[in-house]
């Protein structure tokens, strides 16, 4: 087991410390959740760097200590782990430091506690609680340099286990489907307001015309109803004694 001592808590450590995960390749970076001191958020928060985020979701059941553990030990197993860091070890309790240690015995995974230690006092109450854990055959490490080379490169490619398998699933034949618009009509469609998709019950039986096409029927003409008089539009009697006969109708 490693001890890195970075009395600055420089954010280039915490930085190397994220950016060297990898856990397609075995090696993962746990964060405790901050104000939780129970083991049980320990391995939870194990199990969400391992890309193993179901236990942790609202709707999964609250695991104990003990199956919580277990369950960080056979992930470990099963995904061929074999390094790990874990940031902000100077607020871990003894009850944690112990499962971390039992987590190495296990399954022989290398162990890197990163901790911030700004004064002698601090260093000296979590070299106590390393001890009460029963952790004793520790090396420690200072200073900023000497522990971003400690931690290593940064991982290159990145992966995160299997890429998830999208299946597509194949549209029935529908009435609906059969008009395939041409690439006018869909430009033409991408420029007007978005209108719900038409489904089989709703869907025209014929397509309907692209705007600005012109109409392959024209309608009927209304019939034109004949001008008025120009005299009399304007409340003007017709001149002559024939009356309103002898205008053209």
């Amino acid at each position: 087991m490693m001890l890195l001592l970075d009395s600055d808590d420089d954010h280039s450590v915490h930085k190397a410390a994220y950016q060297w995960a990898d856990p397609a390749r075995g090696r993962v970076t746990t964060d405790p959740t901050p104000h939780t001191t129970s083991p049980a958020y320990l391995a939870l928060d194990a199990l969400r760097a391992m890309v193993r985020s179901g236990f942790s979701r609202p709707e999964a059941e609250r695991m104990s200590t003990e199956p919580a553990w277990r369950a960080v030990t056979r992930w470990t197993l099963v995904c061929d782990l074999r390094e790990a860091i874990v940031l902000r070890a100077h607020c871990l309790t003894v009850e944690r430091l112990r499962r971390l240690g039992a987590w190495c015995d296990a399954t022989g995974i290398r162990l890197t506690l990163l901790a911030h230690v700004p004064e002698q006092a601090d260093e000296q109450r979590l070299r106590m609680r390393l001890q009460d854990a029963g952790l004793t055959d520790v090396m420690t490490l200072r200073g900023t340099p000497a522990i971003i080379d400690a931690i290593g490169p940064a991982a290159s490619g990145r992966r995160y286990g299997r890429p998830h398998m999208i299946m597509l699933i194949r549209c029935p034949r529908c009435p609906a489907a059969r008009w395939q618009p041409s690439a006018r009509t869909a430009g033409a469609a991408r420029m007007r307001p978005t209108s719900p998709t038409p489904t089989a019950s709703t869907a025209p039986a014929t397509p309907p015309p692209a705007p600005g096409w012109p109409a392959r029927w024209r309608p009927s003409r209304p019939q034109l109803r004949s001008p008025s008089p120009p005299g009399r539009a304007h409340g003007l009697q017709p001149p002559g004694d024939q009356g309103f006969a002898a205008w053209p109708a």
